[in-house]
């Protein structure tokens, strides 16, 4: 992932960057700097840090803490979260 914002976190770019998030082990998606939230189906919910809403691309796969999985829609999809994360993620 080539793109970084100020502070040196990487955000995915591409279509491609955001395909490999959904195959990632839980400690790089923390070292990309998401955080664990929930168990969900026995995998742990890594909810996206709030600041990559306006990069996620509209149909990429989110699960929300109910384990309801929906293609992002920004138009849709909540921009709010807690302590600067979004309600929604990846699992791992």
């Amino acid at each position: 992932m080539s793109f970084r914002l100020p502070q040196g976190r990487p955000i995915p770019q591409t279509a491609a960057d955001w395909r490999i998030l959904s195959r990632l082990r839980r400690a790089d998606l923390e070292a990309l700097g998401l955080k664990p939230s929930c168990k969900v189906r026995g995998k742990t919910l890594m909810v996206l840090p709030a600041e990559w809403f306006t990069y996620i691309p509209t149909g990429f796969h989110v699960v929300d803490h109910t384990g309801a999985k929906s293609a992002f829609n920004a138009n849709m999809h909540d921009r709010e979260g807690h302590e600067g994360f979004l309600n929604y993620g990846v699992l791992a």
